[in-house]
């Protein structure tokens, strides 16, 4: 069962990772009071607990295995050990990671987050697109309404009441 969770949390966290816009996130992240770790958290660490992590500012080493060929915005740090992986988000200092860092090991500081997407998050986004009306781009209406289906889609196969993503803002990095 565990393997099971770990494979949907793998693939959720790839939905997100490359196809989610930075704007649909700001309703649903939640944002704590910030704190800083002094040490350096590996992505087994992070993984095993995210929501220790929450709200909190570290330092995560790990191996970059997919930078995003599209914008360069987001790229997954993987353990070396293990397959758990965490996407990272450029924010901060950092413009976009470069697609050369594929196959580093690097140390990122960022503020861990977390989305919680469940019906209640669903319906409010739907309900705030209608309140759009005419002034809505009708095409980016119909690629939202896409994205909500597939997310009901994929709550509805997890089984789940709610879809759990964790994320880290990366504010800047060094190769190790």
């Amino acid at each position: 069962m565990k393997s099971i969770k770990f494979l949907f949390f793998v693939l959720l966290s790839l939905f997100f990772a490359c196809n989610e816009k930075s704007g649909n996130n700001s309703s649903s992240v939640e944002n704590t009071d910030t704190e800083v770790v002094e040490t350096v958290v590996l992505v087994d660490d992070l993984m095993q607990d995210p929501d220790a992590y929450v709200g909190q500012v570290i330092e995560l080493e790990g191996l970059v295995t997919h930078v995003c060929k599209h914008s360069g915005k987001r790229l997954h740090l993987t353990s070396a050990a293990t397959s758990k992986m965490v996407r990272v988000e450029a924010t901060g200092d950092i413009n976009q990671f470069e697609r050369e860092l594929e196959g580093s090991d690097v140390r990122i500081t960022g503020l861990v987050q977390k989305q919680v997407i469940d019906e209640d998050y669903l319906s409010k986004w739907e309900n705030e697109m209608a309140t759009k009306g005419e002034d809505h781009d009708h095409s980016e209406g119909a690629e939202e309404s896409e994205q909500i289906n597939n997310m009901r889609k994929r709550l509805a196969e997890s089984g789940e009441d709610q879809l759990v993503s964790y994320w880290v803002d990366g504010t800047s990095f060094e190769v190790n």
